[in-house]
């Protein structure tokens, strides 16, 4: 099966260049990554668990190694543990 975002509207598909990202365990910030995935819709009562969100919705800063993934020094995109989604529909480029 092809693991999609999550967030409304996007359904980008992981690739080379866009990681998709579990929610966090932190509660706060797990609750922050829900309401942006589930934009102005319902929030299910049980989140799915193939709820995913790709890197295409984070902002450069939130990610630990993006100039190393750029440089080739890394295979996959880290989130710092407080990142939170925040652009809409943004795809991820290599410089």
């Amino acid at each position: 099966m092809v693991e999609t975002c999550s967030v409304s509207g996007c359904g980008v598909v992981k690739d080379d260049n866009t990681s998709l990202h579990i929610l966090p365990k932190d509660p706060t910030t797990r609750d922050k990554w829900v309401h942006f995935i589930w934009n102005r819709r319902s929030v299910p009562e049980k989140i799915p668990p193939k709820t995913r969100v790709c890197s295409s919705q984070f902002k450069d800063s939130c990610f630990e190694n993006l100039g190393q993934k750029r440089l080739g020094f890394a295979t996959k995109l880290i989130l710092k543990h407080d990142a939170v989604p925040g652009l809409l529909y943004r795809k991820y480029t290599q410089a």
